[in-house]
């Protein structure tokens, strides 16, 4: 009988013989995931010790892995060349071979999605190995200059592929910096499941972030802005601190702050993988003396010393989802009397949409950065009951609340059912702001409720009664909306 371990070295190594199922099953899936988001999101309920025992087969493995990866010089031959050799190193692992067989397959599974965040960081920084990297900081920054000018919110097709072509130059210049092959050899930066820890995902970096065009702008442009009203608050101090809180793998803001020579960066990130690129990207510009990197949960952060900035996107549209309403409450205690936070306001405006738009003045909405696939494709239109809208202001430097809160005036409102949507704008700095759908961060979205196990867009129907009043109150920051409706005399 045949070992399925000898059978998959006989095949990499060019014999005729189908390879194990279990080998099978890792390299399909390694295409599966690598191929569908959904996919690779989907197996997060995976076995939680079949995670922990890939991470001790690739620990257990990690000179010879490194080894491998040391000889391959092309990202771009990842997938085929190297995935297949490391597949072998592993199931020669002790901790493969100690598997049951009927645990073979969870594991495998655990060992894909690995390896499938690897290839696809690779596939995805092939594509710019052909670009010379940025030579020092000052360069970098001319590269940030000079793509923002370019950058605009448009329907124009000509300013849309403008627009394209400098976010792609400016992820290019970034990867350029960064080495994803060096993860490769750092298994024992996995990370493990820990509350609010979330997979590496330096694409979802460069197509959420650095490629939603309009946003990235406003950044490039406000952030430099608020340095210089530091300098000028603060003429005294020789050195002025500065936290990126959520840096990801490239300190893009960090980066955009440090067009101070008097500015110094501490970079927080939770995720080890993403500080591992920081490192060498920080490394590659010579910057080390200016930059500090802490791997930490934000939550937990405490500085050396009170910062003079604080700068966070760790922000979804409404407020819903990621820390920021949460965060910047509590790191905002490391800052000192007249610091700045950046962004400094995230303005929540309540739409009431009617069932029966006929009834209601029409107000045109603009989709999203124009790179990105509308979401807003059938909701061309909004209509709003009044063009004062409820608006909830959440202000970087002086909010507590982790709730929003909106006082609707009923006595104008329509009989009959509305659709309750959330509208958002970034203040950046100064006049630097993100409007409504100019970007991801500030899409129109609706308040799902969930009842019965089922999710849907909260309605509020508006009958006669006695109440002049209502209040919509919802939790910021939070995964599952937590939507409250009282009326009020």
């Amino acid at each position: 009988m045949h070992d399925p371990r000898s059978s998959l070295r006989e095949i990499l190594q060019g014999a005729r013989f189908s390879p194990s199922p279990w080998v099978t099953q890792i390299l399909k899936q390694v295409a599966k995931f690598s191929s569908s988001f959904n996919a690779l999101r989907q197996v997060d309920s995976y076995d939680r010790f079949a995670h922990q025992q890939a991470i001790l087969a690739f620990q257990e493995k990690a000179n010879p892995l490194a080894s491998l990866i040391d000889r391959q010089q092309e990202a771009f031959k990842i997938r085929e060349d190297l995935l297949p050799q490391m597949v072998r190193v592993l199931e020669n692992s002790d901790i493969v071979r100690a598997t049951p067989a009927k645990d073979l397959t969870l594991l495998g599974t655990a060992i894909a999605r690995e390896l499938s965040n690897w290839a696809e960081i690779c596939d995805h920084h092939a594509n710019y190995q052909q670009q010379v990297p940025p030579r020092d900081l000052k360069e970098l920054q001319e590269i940030f200059s000079t793509t923002a000018s370019k950058m605009s919110f448009s329907h124009n097709t000509q300013v849309i592929l403008r627009t394209k072509a400098a976010c792609e130059e400016l992820a290019a210049s970034l990867l350029s910096l960064t080495n994803p092959l060096e993860i490769m050899k750092h298994p024992e930066k996995f990370l493990t499941f820990q509350p609010g820890a979330e997979a590496f995902d330096v694409i979802g970096t460069l197509d959420g972030v650095l490629l939603d065009a309009y946003r990235t702008r406003q950044f490039i442009y406000g952030v430099p802005l608020a340095v210089k009203e530091l300098e000028r608050r603060f003429p005294g101090d020789q050195e002025i601190r500065i936290a990126d809180i959520g840096a990801g793998a490239f300190g893009f803001l960090g980066l955009l702050a440090l067009s101070s020579p008097r500015v110094k960066i501490e970079f927080v990130e939770l995720n080890p993988q993403s500080a591992l690129m920081l490192e060498t990207l920080v490394r590659n510009l010579g910057l080390e003396e200016r930059v500090k990197i802490t791997v930490t949960d934000a939550f937990k952060w405490q500085p050396e010393k009170p910062v003079h900035g604080i700068l966070s996107e760790t922000m979804a549209a409404a407020l819903f989802m990621e820390p920021f309403a949460r965060l910047i409450p509590v790191v905002r205690q490391h800052l000192i009397p007249g610091g700045l936070i950046v962004p400094e306001k995230v303005s929540l405006k309540l739409l009431m949409l009617n069932e029966n738009p006929a009834t209601q003045p029409e107000i045109q909405t603009e989709p999203m950065s124009p790179i990105f696939p509308t979401v807003l494709k059938n909701k061309a239109t909004a209509y709003v009951f009044s063009d004062q809208l409820p608006t909830f202001n959440f202000i970087s430097t002086q909010t507590n609340s982790s709730k929003a809160e909106f006082i609707v005036d009923l006595t104008n409102l329509p009989l009959g059912k509305h659709q309750l949507w959330i509208g958002t704008d970034v203040t950046v700095f100064d006049n630097y702001k993100i409007l409504p759908n100019q970007s991801q961060i500030t899409l129109e979205l609706p308040l799902i409720c969930h009842q019965g196990g089922k999710r849907g867009i909260l309605l509020f129907t508006h009958a006669a009664t006695c109440h002049s009043k209502l209040k919509v109150t919802y939790d910021l920051g939070l995964a599952d909306l937590n939507v409250s409706l009282d009326f009020l005399s």
